[in-house]
């Protein structure tokens, strides 16, 4: 499923389309009966309202697989190289050197690839492609961790998660890399006085050490790598710690690809960690 802003994003380059091409896209997709129930004037501005209505709330199946959002934008991608192989007058003025074929799309509409890209989506010529597998899509893990962080009331790890998805969104690099640190903070030292409450954890290393050899049976598990042991030294939870502030106490020089990975990989983690405290004391 695509989020709400790939979704309002989608919609947008689509209300851009040529009108012809957009009535064709309704007759394909056998949505047309809708502009009549949803659009007065029929212009392009009410069409795109018709088809984020359905984008937001999609039909059971689209013109060509049962995904209706993805076939949409499938179409839509297919739409821009058809112009571009025919020479039909999209073709931009890039400034210095044009970029490879199967990356026109991303630099044609690049907002719309960022959410996308947020979604575990990227586009390369004509393929939509799969950042992540089906189970690790993140707008469904996403959703269920805000679940998980409201049932322990872990609202200081919410709301850092809340402002590093929205400095994300705004392409704020940094911003989203400085609270998804403090997300992972907050989330181990919650965790630790969930089950250790008579122990005044304070800080993510302090949580850690207590939550792999104080809580019995240990909550981070040396057999799974996630700790040090014997002469084992490159921890799974305290690498991954490094590798949110590779910078120390700054927020830390980094790009769209590298933020996403940052956001992607901390909300895996806080949702695997959430769903075994679940495991244990529900």
């Amino acid at each position: 499923m695509f989020s709400k802003q790939t979704c309002i994003e989608l919609a947008s380059v689509l209300e851009r389309t040529v009108q012809k091409d957009l009535d064709r896209l309704f007759h394909i997709f056998g949505i047309s009966h809708h502009i009549h129930e949803f659009s007065p004037n029929k212009n392009n501005s009410d069409k795109a309202n018709v088809l984020l209505k359905l984008l937001l709330d999609p039909p059971s199946s689209g013109a060509f697989t049962k995904n209706f959002q993805n076939d949409i934008l499938q179409y839509k991608v297919d739409q821009f190289y058809r112009y571009e192989q025919d020479n039909l007058g999209l073709k931009k003025h890039w400034i210095g050197q044009e970029p490879p074929f199967e990356m026109l799309f991303e630099k044609e509409y690049k907002s719309l690839c960022h959410y996308l890209k947020r979604d575990g989506y990227i586009i390369r010529a004509r393929e939509i492609r799969k950042l992540l597998p089906q189970e690790m899509e993140e707008a469904k893990i996403e959703s269920e961790l805000v679940r998980l962080l409201d049932l322990f009331g872990f609202n200081l790890s919410k709301e850092h998660l809340a402002l590093g998805q929205r400095s994300l969104t705004d392409k704020n690099w940094s911003g989203s890399n400085a609270q998804i640190r403090n997300f992972v903070e907050s989330l181990l030292v919650s965790i630790c006085q969930k089950l250790l409450p008579s122990n005044e954890c304070k800080s993510p290393s302090q949580a850690i050490k207590l939550l792999g050899n104080s809580v019995i049976p240990a909550f981070l598990q040396a057999e799974l790598n996630e700790i040090s042991y014997g002469d084992f030294k490159h921890p799974f939870v305290e690498s991954l710690w490094k590798r949110l502030h590779p910078h120390g106490s700054h927020p830390g020089l980094s790009d769209e690809n590298d933020a996403i990975f940052r956001f992607q990989i901390t909300v895996a983690f806080g949702y695997y960690l959430l769903n075994r405290l679940d495991e244990r004391v529900n």
